[in-house]
């Protein structure tokens, strides 16, 4: 094949420097194939003219062939390539496509090799009329005028920290070790701590000190490394709850009355390859919901 190769682009371009530039190898490599191809055929292909080189009878017989059969094979791959190539645009809020989907897209990778699924996030909803986005996850209620729902997963908020964290506490779970070890906050749900600190009926800790990020991915990571308590989603927290990363030390756990949905526009509902993807997160909604129930069973006393 490398001798048909270089026999091809060196009568293409009449010329073995220019096949040479093309293959990338030196021009004494492609003299080096043109022999090794005329031997093996016990005919001259090529002859050597000035600075170019022109085509014997022979060579003008195999050149056309070739031609068309290298045509054919890019034409092929080319087409397969399209195929294997559909790609799916989603839109995912930041932490969630962080802590949650991009653990498990190796699973719809290789369940589904044809899809490339190509992931953007944001925190405002997506524009389907005016943005180039197949399909988003959103939080909410499930109805969304125009769109088409299918409902993925609901979340729980409770506190967790770095089974560090307990193991050095000289002081036992509960009121003690919020007021002794820092709380972390994120920006985007500044009231996240006093919702639950209500929902927990523990009122005698500050739900406003300690540290103040961004967003619920570094918070959760902080409170990996051991800085402090975060508030956990159970989306986002049930890897790291699975793998003893985190742990939860209060039973309190306050639901959120919004939950996961995967919509798109009505009409595209249908297509191939969203009815795929919705299909498989489904299934990925159910088995964190299942996972968080396992840990629950676990820790309960």
């Amino acid at each position: 094949m490398n001798a048909l190769r270089a026999f091809e682009a060196a009568a293409r371009n009449l010329s073995v420097t220019k096949a040479a530039d093309e293959l990338c190898v030196t021009p004494a490599a492609v003299t080096q194939q043109l022999k090794i191809l005329e031997d093996a055929l016990g005919r001259r292909l090529i002859r050597r003219v000035g600075r170019g080189v022109e085509l014997t009878e022979n060579g003008q017989q195999l050149f056309p062939v070739l031609c068309r059969t290298f045509s054919d094979i890019s034409s092929a791959v080319t087409g397969l390539t399209s195929h294997s190539a559909t790609k799916l645009r989603t839109s995912f809020l930041a932490t969630v496509a962080q802590r949650w989907l991009a653990p498990r897209l190796i699973g719809f990778r290789r369940q589904f090799p044809d899809i490339a699924v190509a992931v953007s996030t944001s925190f405002r909803l997506v524009d389907f009329t005016r943005e180039d986005i197949d399909v988003a996850l959103r939080l909410g209620y499930g109805s969304w005028p125009g769109l088409h729902s299918t409902f993925v997963m609901n979340e729980e908020l409770f506190p967790v920290c770095s089974p560090t964290l307990l193991r050095e506490a000289t002081l036992p779970a509960g009121s003690d070790l919020l007021r002794c070890h820092s709380l972390v906050h994120t920006i985007v749900r500044p009231t996240d701590w006093h919702a639950w600190q209500v929902e927990a009926g523990l009122e005698d800790f500050d739900a406003t000190s300690g540290f103040h990020c961004e967003n619920s991915a570094l918070a959760l990571e902080m409170a990996e490394y051991g800085l402090g308590l975060a508030i956990g989603r159970t989306p986002l927290v049930i890897s790291a709850l699975a793998s003893g990363r985190l742990v939860a030390p209060f039973a309190a756990r306050m639901s959120n009355p919004m939950s996961y949905y995967l919509v798109c526009q009505d009409t595209a509902a249908r297509r191939p390859e969203i009815a795929r993807f919705r299909d498989w997160i489904v299934n990925e909604g159910i088995e964190t919901m299942e996972a968080i129930k396992k840990y629950i069973r676990r820790s309960d006393p």
